[in-house]
């Protein structure tokens, strides 16, 4: 079985793209990547973003911060 899934960032146009592709594909969810570098309000935006819209939500969060995993892969 396949899944669908939508990047929303939180941006205006992550949130033009989510709206279209909720439009035209049988999207599943809608996954935010929290990458630790983001200001908490934006993410507190897309999870209410996506309740306003009846969007299923996934939160996938980096183990590791920004600074350590360039720092160990470049």
């Amino acid at each position: 079985m396949t899944t669908h899934i939508a990047l929303f960032s939180g941006g205006k146009d992550s949130l033009v793209a989510t709206h279209h592709a909720y439009e035209h594909f049988p999207i599943d969810y809608v996954a935010y990547l929290d990458t630790n570098t983001g200001l908490p309000q934006n993410l507190e935006y897309v999870k209410n973003t996506a309740q306003e819209h009846g969007w299923k939500l996934m939160v996938e969060t980096s183990p590791m911060q920004l600074a350590e995993f360039a720092e160990r892969y470049g």
